[in-house]
């Protein structure tokens, strides 16, 4: 493959214009590296972004938010805004534009992201040496070059209390515990400081960025609708997992602001709290563990009645 297609969607809501420029004008200099590559064929390649406007009044103008089109065009990217139907979820949102898409690559990705300047030529190098994969997370940091672990194992409850109920000693006496689920070995294992092994498989990905083969990510029908924000990207990540390999790629890069960031005014908004309710539900007990559902939906439900801030 010498000319690739590409697409992205990036779901909005509310988010400053600040943060969404910066993300646009890393992805084009991004895609003005592939269309520099010696490559044959790399020179004509171009990206559709779909800028999803999930607010409940449409208030997205891509006109105002202050990207320089001459250099969108000349990195072969295409804006196209689409809005109109509220928030209806994160992952939904995103499955708006799959039937839309005719790339062989698609990006996903949050607004707080932004990427290497050679993330996306190493991004499509690898997926073009290997086929079997599906599904390639970035090497993140935050903002000041912290490691984000963004990159999870699959989870038990008990992880789940640990991050979002237990207090700071207990979780410090399981701090191995957290490490494996955080994946932090990709860091450690001798591999990971060589080029020799670019990529190591890992169960689940960040929906805050991943790039996926379009086909394979049609093929599972995008995210679960049921979920309405968090552990969409568990879910996707699985299914997608069972088509071929989902792996961090080390020679692709990116920053954002958090590992999960939280819903804006989630602790005001009785509706953002319910529905992360009913997500965190469904995931934590009659996804992960069917057993304890009941237990998992009434410390939950506890938490989001309170308006806490829960991390997981």
């Amino acid at each position: 493959m010498t000319t690739p297609r590409l697409s992205a969607s990036i779901v909005t809501y509310q988010s400053p214009p600040g943060e969404l420029l910066r993300l646009l004008e890393s992805i084009c200099v991004a895609m003005e590296a592939v269309r520099n590559s010696e490559v044959r064929g790399r020179g004509v390649a171009t990206l559709v972004i779909h800028l999803i406007d999930n607010a409940d009044i449409p208030e997205l103008d891509v006109r105002l938010i202050g990207v320089d089109k001459t250099r969108l065009t000349l990195a072969g990217i295409t804006l196209v805004l689409h809005q109109g139907w509220g928030n209806v979820g994160y992952g939904r949102g995103h499955n708006r534009v799959l039937p839309l898409l005719d790339s062989d690559f698609h990006l996903v990705l949050n607004t707080d992201v932004e990427m290497a300047s050679t993330s996306l030529i190493k991004a499509i190098d690898y997926l073009e040496t290997a086929p079997e994969t599906v599904l390639i997370s970035p090497a993140a940091t935050d903002f000041l070059g912290n490691k984000q672990h963004l990159c999870k194992s699959y989870p038990s409850l008990f992880i789940f209390w640990l991050r979002g109920f237990a207090p700071p000693f207990v979780r410090r006496k399981f701090a191995k515990h957290m490490a494996a689920y955080e994946r932090r070995d990709l860091e450690t294992r001798p591999s990971a400081k060589t080029d020799n092994n670019v990529a190591s498989p890992v169960e689940i990905a960040s929906g805050c960025c991943m790039l996926c083969r379009t086909a394979a990510l049609q093929q599972v029908h995008g995210f679960d609708s049921d979920f309405f924000l968090y552990f969409e990207d568990f879910d996707l990540s699985l299914r997608l997992g069972k088509l071929g390999d989902v792996s961090i790629c080390r020679l692709c890069a990116c920053a954002t602001a958090a590992a999960m960031p939280l819903p804006r005014a989630a602790t005001t908004n009785a509706t953002s709290c319910a529905r992360r309710c009913v997500s965190l539900t469904k995931t934590g007990g009659s996804y992960f563990e069917p057993v304890l559902a009941h237990y998992w939906q009434q410390r939950v439900r506890r938490s989001c009645v309170a308006c806490e801030a829960c991390h997981f």
